[in-house]
């Protein structure tokens, strides 16, 4: 929220945002934000137009600009404010007065199917009791900033927190937790073309991202039990992790060492590392104390972006999936999905340089362990170019089951991708 998704998109360049990201890495204790040892705080920019109370972290724009909200309060009073940011300042998109009456609160937004000039967002209704089905989803104008509901308030949704697009179908999927309070009275709802309807009843619905499948990680209390599921259609197909607060949900997925899944709660932001690709947590890390955002994305790098106790935007990086990145415009090298992934044994990569220059491919385990080198200082021609990896270490030992990464370096660039070798 994704997705969401809020999902990193592959090749789509942010190149101000990234340039501005390459310019030193500011004092991580200035951002109040605590990250675990697998993060690092990449950097930490303060935001001028907010409104002095929470942020809600959106989505990107087609033009790779982020959009963020902004509250002063919470109850049906509060006023708000939507802030393009792109990398470097935030400037007002939506303010108060561009609400429709009465104001409410922001909960998520994500871009239009089609129309590059809007996005929806979605109003989680009043806060405050009572808060019986008065959600609502709306379209915002990029170029005005005027919101529009796009369903009637008072029917189907009651307390809406997240959003998300099914990449198979193109309906949107929001996640109502229900009334404060009351158990299992929320339910999943789908929005298809300009009809609500539920999908999934009778659950506490806090968070939900779509994989690329159309299968989705869902942030719920089902029968009691907090925890994130991965769903079909209302289909529970696993229980992906329990131990976890109830909260907005995002992935990444097919980059270096992918997190399962990110989710806000109390507070915290936990990472559910996915280490052999079988969508099930292998444990609960948290990521960063001290975050204060209500809504969570990651850019095209793999960077994290939440927000901390004084309403900086703060952009956090795994070790695994942090990149180099050059000056905008000048992006070097390009690495694909490998395929076959999963593979056996072998499995071809394609990669792309701009410019000639000299690679280093090199094949790790899980554990940052180098497996098998497929180039290393050699040189390339501009243009795109291919390696296979027939599954042996370099000692040429057939490589046990699992997931390992392959790193493209080019200069002072660096990429990396997710491969699962199953025998």
């Amino acid at each position: 929220m994704n997705h969401t998704l809020s999902r990193a998109t592959g090749w789509k360049p942010l190149f101000l945002l990234l340039s501005v990201l390459s310019f030193g890495m500011p004092d991580p204790a200035g951002g109040a934000v605590a990250p675990s040892p697998e993060f690092t705080i990449h950097a930490t920019r303060p935001l001028v137009n907010d409104l002095g109370f929470q942020v809600q972290i959106g989505c990107f724009t087609t033009e790779g600009n982020l959009l963020v909200g902004t509250r002063d309060d919470i109850g049906p009073g509060a006023n708000h404010n939507v802030l393009r940011w792109d990398g470097a300042s935030d400037a007002v998109l939506s303010g108060p007065l561009q609400y429709p009456a009465a104001p409410r609160y922001i909960q998520d937004l994500i871009p239009h199917e089609t129309n590059n000039s809007l996005v929806y967002l979605l109003d989680g209704g009043r806060f405050v009791p009572p808060n019986g089905e008065d959600g609502r989803l709306c379209l915002m104008h990029l170029s005005t900033g005027v919101i529009t509901p796009v369903n009637d308030v008072g029917k189907d949704l009651v307390d809406p927190v997240q959003m998300d697009r099914d990449p198979v179908t193109g309906d949107i999927f929001i996640a109502d937790r229900g009334d404060i309070g009351v158990d299992h009275d929320g339910a999943v709802r789908r929005w298809h073309g300009d009809t609500l309807t539920v999908f999934f009843p009778n659950i506490d619905a806090h968070g939900l991202s779509f994989l690329s499948d159309g299968t989705y990680y869902l942030n719920a209390r089902i029968g009691g039990l907090e925890a994130v599921y991965h769903v079909t259609g209302s289909t529970i197909l696993d229980t992906v992790a329990t131990g976890t607060t109830l909260g907005t949900l995002t992935l990444l997925e097919n980059r270096g060492a992918m997190p399962a899944g990110l989710y806000i709660g109390s507070g915290n932001i936990d990472w559910l590392p996915d280490g052999n690709g079988d969508f099930h947590a292998d444990s609960v890390v948290s990521v960063a104390t001290g975050a204060f955002s209500t809504g969570i994305v990651f850019d095209d790098s793999g960077r994290l972006i939440t927000s901390d106790e004084e309403l900086n935007l703060v952009y956090l990086a795994h070790v695994l999936t942090s990149a180099e990145t050059g000056a905008p415009g000048h992006a070097a090298v390009r690495l694909c999905a490998n395929a076959p992934n999963p593979f056996n044994p072998s499995t071809t990569v394609i990669y792309e340089l701009i410019a000639p220059g000299r690679i280093d491919l090199v094949l790790y385990d899980i554990s940052g362990r180098e497996v098998a080198v497929l180039a290393r200082g050699e040189s390339r021609e501009a243009g795109a170019h291919r390696a296979v990896w027939d599954g042996r270490d370099s000692a040429g030992n057939p490589a046990p089951s699992g997931v390992y990464f392959v790193r493209l370096s080019a200069g002072a660039e660096t990429r990396k991708e997710k491969m699962v070798l199953l025998k």
